[in-house]
């Protein structure tokens, strides 16, 4: 992608995780503005322009997201936040002595940390999807508040 479908530049080429359907969510035209409701916004203002990918990540009944390894958190941090899940829904992990932590991330508001640099999961083993709102940030500053 070369321009965002309001014709604005896209910085990156194309190549960033923020273009999506034709919509680079680094623009700050105001079409791309008026897609975003205000609690997101003062969401996103919370986190001083370290966040640099948003996304929705839906787990579909009885599914599960293999145990794996995305980077090093020295880089930056995942934040999750649950919009619907259910008690059989869960996010593990193995700390670096192999010590195996599992959490069910409740749909109350409140922000978890997710470290993407040692090996986790997810599972949903109930009957209902699974939504939360991740944010990947560049720095690890929102920890220490």
């Amino acid at each position: 992608m070369d321009k965002c479908s309001c014709g604005h530049e896209c910085h990156c080429g194309g190549e960033c995780d923020e273009c999506v359907n034709d919509v680079c969510y680094n623009c700050d035209c105001q079409e791309n503005k008026n897609d975003v409701p205000d609690s997101f916004r003062d969401l996103f203002k919370m986190f001083d322009g370290k966040i640099h990918r948003t996304r929705f990540a839906k787990l579909a009944p009885h599914s599960s997201v293999k145990p794996h390894i995305d980077y090093d958190t020295l880089y930056g941090v995942r934040l999750h936040i649950a919009f619907e899940t259910n008690y059989d829904c869960a996010n593990g992990g193995w700390d670096r002595n192999g010590l195996e932590t599992k959490v069910n991330i409740p749909a109350d508001g409140s922000i978890w940390f997710v470290n993407p640099g040692v090996k986790h999961y997810a599972i949903n083993d109930g009957a209902t999807e699974r939504n939360h709102l991740i944010l990947s940030l560049d720095s690890q500053e929102c920890l220490l508040q």
